[in-house]
């Protein structure tokens, strides 16, 4: 099934039998259910894990078109274990011409490292003890020393190991005028009076 959006120049491939492939398409280019925004990239970076079929993906990484020189190009790191999602995803981001800007992880994102099997449900997906095999890393070891923060996290993944994901991601005060996250936790500061 072809997937249209409000951008004629962007269109998805889906699933024919899927409810899911085009709802996930329509919230992000028509509801922006994510609130997510051009102004919210500083360092260029966005993290997608659930990226399902790649629309909140190809939305992030088309923003480098047009894009003045003097900005950094936005990179995101489309996180989706499910193998047939991954195959969409892949498929979307070659056919809508983002695909250099986008790194594709096929680890699940839990609690820990290890392994555990994913089933096929479309955009419901879940880790449990059917499916295709998969390797599970933790959520900070996405974070490295070449990409220590990234301005935009998106998490949108289902089941039960969801509700045990530390967060061990800081996000700078209001002060420091930014969204940027990271994997370091900032600096304290001491005052004395």
């Amino acid at each position: 099934m072809i997937i249209l959006t409000p951008d004629s120049r962007y269109i998805f491939h889906g699933r024919a039998d899927s409810l899911s492939d085009p709802a996930v398409v329509k919230e992000m280019w028509v509801e922006n259910v994510y609130q997510i925004y051009p102004g919210d990239f500083y360092t260029g970076v966005m993290i997608d894990i659930g990226a399902n079929i790649g629309a909140v993906s190809v939305w992030a990484a088309a923003l480098n078109t047009g894009k003045k020189e003097e900005l950094p190009p936005i990179h995101v790191i489309a996180v989706e274990p499910e193998p047939h999602n991954r195959k969409l995803l892949i498929k979307n981001l070659e056919e809508n011409r983002v695909a250099d800007y986008v790194t594709v992880d096929p680890r699940a994102v839990s609690d820990t490292y290890g392994t555990a099997y994913i089933n096929d449900g479309h955009g419901n997906s879940q880790l449990g003890a059917e499916g295709d095999k998969v390797d599970v890393i933790p959520l900070e070891a996405l974070f490295t020393e070449d990409m220590p923060l990234c301005d935009v996290l998106k998490v949108d993944v289902e089941g039960p190991s969801t509700t045990s994901l530390p967060v061990p991601l800081w996000k700078p005060s209001a002060e420091s005028n930014t969204s940027r996250w990271s994997s370091t936790p900032p600096p304290t500061t001491n005052s004395v009076p």
